[in-house]
């Protein structure tokens, strides 16, 4: 049987890097973190001001009424509508 030579392996197809994390790499996502931390925050500033701003479970809610409040992606900014009952949150 033949073998293939890693020369002709390698140009073929293109060895996989390292997948660990580095410094550079979480310091590029930390970076990341922030920045959609500070955008979510100036949407919720700018849209949301009039509301009561709570920290509830890990995440800023928005309170409009006692039951309804809003959150802010981080992920994409938008403001995402919620109602609490007694079963549970639920999207507006």
């Amino acid at each position: 049987m033949h073998k293939p030579q890693l020369k002709s392996f390698q140009i073929r197809y293109k060895m996989l890097g390292n997948i660990f994390p580095n410094e550079r790499t979480l310091a590029l996502n930390n970076k990341a973190i922030r920045e959609q931390r500070c955008l979510a925050e100036i949407v919720a500033t700018n849209q949301l001001n009039d509301l009561t701003p709570k920290f509830v479970n890990g995440e800023q809610r928005y309170y409009k009424t006692d039951t309804i409040y809003a959150i802010v992606s981080q992920r994409d900014q938008k403001i995402r509508w919620f109602e609490t009952r007694a079963d549970g949150d639920y999207a507006l």
